[in-house]
């Protein structure tokens, strides 16, 4: 109902329209994400490990909505790529963003061969114009590295107030965007590879300078993400930190002049 009405009083003017909104859904030990954009222009940064995807898109999507423009792939790992399964049947994709890189699991291969006809790799696709692509931005782009996660795709949206989205991506990948003059600073991050101690480096964060990180997170998860030493740095640099296993989902509006942000949605 909620959405309803928003949507009601958007159409109508009384509701000031954000250039997108940006919600990190609660899908447990894993990584899913949806943009929605101010012409109405659809996205989503992975799956998550399960169908749980399909309900959280239930709650920011209208009900008789049963399409979404773009499907980014960040990288091959199933808590990305599971729940785009359900996402392909459920819905009509216009367009699946994936790098093809080489990893050998079923549940990956199997998905690109699904949707090989409307697959396209980062740097070939028509990208809306507050969509930045900043790795990779070609095939001779990548990383030497065995890690399949330094091959995620970076996407920053945003022009005066941006959102920084990184996959599982590492200091390997960090380093590779500092060194290529790519970064710049960000008002929201979306952090690497769950918090886990690969990412988030010091020379990073010193750059991006973001407000408020978002931490996609499975509470009381294996693998112990976020990793404290994480933490510790986003503290030190007086980064608001916001996690789905503490805070649930989490919606941010980016306008012109401010970024409202809101949890347990």
């Amino acid at each position: 109902m909620t959405i309803l009405l928003t949507a009601l009083f958007m159409w109508l003017g009384f509701v000031e329209r954000p250039e997108f909104t940006v919600t990190l859904f609660d899908v447990g030990q894993g990584d899913s994400l949806f943009v929605e954009f101010a012409d109405g222009t659809q996205m989503l940064i992975d799956g998550g490990p399960s169908t749980d995807v399909l309900s959280r898109l239930g709650e920011v999507m209208l009900p008789w909505d049963r399409s979404i423009d773009y499907v980014v792939l960040t990288h091959p790992h199933a808590d990305h790529v599971r729940g785009l399964y359900a996402v392909e049947e459920r819905f009509s994709v216009g367009t699946v963003v994936a790098t093809g890189v080489s990893y050998s699991t079923e549940w990956y291969r199997a998905y690109l061969d699904e949707v090989q006809p409307i697959w396209k790799y980062p740097w070939d696709v028509e990208w809306p114009s507050n969509v930045h692509i900043l790795y990779p931005t070609s095939a001779n782009d990548f990383v030497a590295s065995d890690n399949v996660n330094e091959s995620s795709i970076v996407l920053e949206i945003g022009d005066a107030r941006r959102v920084l989205f990184t996959g599982d991506a590492g200091v390997p990948v960090e380093q590779h965007l500092l060194s290529e003059g790519r970064l710049r600073a960000i008002d929201v991050l979306k952090v690497g590879h769950q918090g886990s101690h690969s990412a988030s480096s010091a020379s990073f964060l010193r750059a991006i300078q973001p407000q408020t990180a978002l931490i996609p997170v499975g509470k009381d998860n294996r693998y112990g993400h976020p990793h404290e030493d994480v933490l510790a740095r986003l503290s030190a640099f007086g980064i608001r930190i916001l996690r789905t296993d503490q805070n649930g989902t989490i919606r941010v509006r980016v306008f012109d002049d401010r970024i409202d942000i809101q949890t347990d949605i």
